[in-house]
C-alpha cells in the first residue's frame, strides 16, 4: 500500500472532522445567542412586572394613606364638635336658669328712674345676655366649624348649626327687648310679648319649655351624626394594623 492510498482517507476524515466541528461551533453559537435572548426577555418581562407591582403599590399606599386621613379628620372633628354641642347645651341651660346669683347682670347700667325692684328685675333680664355674652367666644369658634364639618359629613350637617345660632340669637334679642320695653310693658299687647320673651330668656317657665325642645333636638341630629363615628372601635385597630 503507497503513501497516497493512506493520506487520502486521512484528509477526508479531518475535513470531515473539521466540517462537523464548525457545524457544532454554529450550533452552539446560536443555542448560546437563543438562550440569551429567552434570557433578556425574561428579564426585562421580570422588570416590568417589579415595576408594575411598585407602582401598585405606591398607589394603594396613597390611597390608603389618603383614607386614613380622611377617617382620623372626621373622627376628630366629629369628637370636637359633638363635644362643643353638648358644652353649648350646658351653657345655654345655665344662661337661662330662672335666677341671677350674686353679681349676675350688675354690670348693666343702671337708669336714673329704677328703684331697687326695677333693679332686680332688669338685671335678671339682662342676666341670660350677659353670660351668653361671657362665652360668646366659644359659640363663635363652634359656628365656624359648620362649613368643615358641612365638607366631611354633607351639606345637609350644617342644619344644627343654624339652629343653635338661631337659638342663642333668639335668647339674646328677648333679652334685649325685655329691657328696652320696660318702661313701657304696660302698654297695648307689649304684656303678651314680653310673655313670650319671658319665656324665651327662661325667666317663665313654661311646660313644655319650646326653646329646651329645641335645643335637645340640635344635640339629638349632632349625636346621630357623629357618635356612629365616634364610638366606632373597630376602625382605628385596623387602620393601626394595616400601617404596621
Amino acid at each position: 500500500m503507497d503513501a497516497n492510498s493512506l493520506l487520502v482517507p486521512a484528509v477526508v476524515a479531518a475535513v470531515i472532522s473539521g466540517l462537523v466541528a464548525i457545524v457544532g461551533l454554529w450550533i452552539c453559537s446560536r443555542t448560546i445567542r437563543y438562550v440569551d435572548d429567552d434570557r433578556a426577555a425574561f428579564e426585562r418581562e421580570q422588570a416590568e412586572r417589579r415595576t408594575n407591582a411598585e407602582i401598585m403599590l405606591i398607589d394603594e399606599k396613597t390611597t390608603f394613606d389618603r383614607t386614613y386621613k380622611i377617617w382620623k379628620r372626621r373622627t376628630k372633628l366629629a369628637r370636637r364638635v359633638l363635644a362643643d354641642f353638648y358644652k353649648a347645651r350646658d351653657l345655654i341651660d345655665e344662661a337661662r336658669f330662672p335666677a341671677a346669683y350674686g353679681e349676675d347682670g350688675k354690670v348693666r347700667q343702671k337708669q336714673p328712674w329704677e328703684d331697687d325692684e326695677d333693679t332686680r328685675t332688669l338685671n335678671a333680664y339682662y342676666r341670660p345676655a350677659e353670660y351668653l355674652w361671657k362665652n360668646a367666644d366659644f359659640f363663635s369658634q363652634l359656628i365656624a366649624r359648620q362649613h368643615q364639618f358641612m365638607a366631611l359629613f354633607g351639606h345637609h350637617t350644617g342644619k344644627p348649626f343654624i339652629e343653635l345660632q338661631q337659638i342663642r340669637s333668639e335668647i339674646l334679642s328677648a333679652a334685649q327687648m325685655l329691657i328696652l320695653t320696660y318702661e313701657d310693658r304696660a302698654l297695648g299687647d307689649m304684656p303678651d310679648s314680653r310673655k313670650k320673651w319671658e319665656e324665651i330668656i327662661g325667666r317663665r317657665l313654661t311646660d313644655p319649655d319650646t326653646i329646651a325642645i329645641r335645643l335637645n333636638r340640635v344635640v339629638e341630629d349632632v349625636s346621630s351624626i357623629c357618635r356612629p363615628i365616634v364610638l366606632d372601635d373597630r376602625t382605628e385597630p385596623f387602620f393601626k394594623a394595616t400601617r404596621n
